[in-house]
């Protein structure tokens, strides 16, 4: 059995991504603004829609030709969630990370029910849940320089939204199709 676990907030999870990643994948960490990741976005977007005019969106997902340094397609989540189920058909659950931060005791219980495996002692598995609890954070040098951008926000949650309602169609499940505010 499989489970897997990702994040639907493709917006969010793309500039903690910009921000995070080490190396020169986006130029040095210190030079990386909210400036610098719409332009990146926006070259990106150029880029992805060029592909898919030109091939499918399993091709522009999965291409190493078309795997650029902005990794805007990570986040089309209907692209691989249908491979996955091809696969490994009704023998996979779906968990996002906004259930497990909100409630980790249900969801990892869910899992292990899903696993067939023995569910962890309560005082164990609040022990792991509390020591696991802020290793998904933004670094203090990552907060001081803000969020991104409003527009930029809005360009790429328009560009994720059929994708996000193509997702929930496909896992008949409304909480894949996230309301921005």
């Amino acid at each position: 059995k499989q489970w897997y676990q990702r994040r639907v907030r493709a917006v969010e999870r793309l500039y903690s991504d910009y921000l995070y990643f080490n190396g020169n994948m986006y130029g040095p960490r210190e030079n990386r603004t909210a400036m610098s990741f719409d332009e990146a976005v926006r070259a990106e977007l150029a880029r992805f829609v060029t592909c898919l005019s030109q091939n499918n969106l399993r091709m522009c997902c999965y291409s190493s030709e078309n795997n650029p340094k902005m990794r805007l397609h990570l986040g089309i989540y209907i692209c691989y969630i249908r491979d996955w189920y091809e696969l490994f058909a009704e023998n996979m659950i779906v968990i996002t990370l906004e259930d497990y931060s909100k409630q980790p005791l249900p969801v990892l219980y869910r899992i292990f029910n899903f696993l067939n495996v023995p569910q962890m002692p309560l005082a164990e598995l609040s022990d792991y849940i509390k020591s696991d609890s802020k290793k998904n954070t933004r670094s203090k040098s990552d907060s001081s320089k803000g969020g991104m951008l409003k527009n930029t926000r809005k360009l790429l949650q328009d560009f994720y939204h059929p994708y996000n309602i193509e997702l929930a169609k496909y896992l008949r499940d409304t909480r894949f199709i996230y309301r921005y505010k």
